[in-house]
């Protein structure tokens, strides 16, 4: 079901885990620390940045919309991973079950949103 003007699969998995290394990075960076949660950039920032790339993906590429809260999961905690080190990243599991619902919740509206319209334009076309 996917159209050749939307991403692929294996690029919107790219883009989504771009996107969870590039928030992250950035509330490191602004807030100068080491974990990106304990960043308040990382809550005005990153969440929201997150949440527009998960809906933008997911609305491209509506299938399975939950992969792609996964990716942006990875990326954060890759970003944990290299600025504050393997437990903090272990540590960061924890936070990123309950951090990831709005992510997560995103990602499904918009992806029901491109079935339903996807659907209703295939309807309006004569064959």
């Amino acid at each position: 079901m996917t159209d050749a003007r939307f991403p692929s699969p294996n690029a919107a998995g790219l883009i989504a885990l771009s996107g969870g290394v590039l928030a992250c990075l950035l509330a490191v960076w602004m807030g100068d620390v080491d974990t990106p949660w304990g960043s308040r950039w990382y809550y005005l920032v990153g969440l929201p940045l997150m949440c527009v790339v998960a809906g933008w993906v997911s609305y491209q590429v509506p299938q399975q919309p939950g992969r792609w809260t996964v990716y942006l999961c990875l990326g954060q905690l890759l970003v944990a991973g290299v600025t504050a080190g393997i437990a903090e990243m272990l540590v960061g599991v924890i936070f990123l079950m309950a951090l990831s619902l709005p992510i997560f919740m995103t990602a499904v509206w918009l992806s029901r949103l491109a079935l339903r319209r996807r659907i209703s334009s295939s309807d309006d076309t004569p064959s």
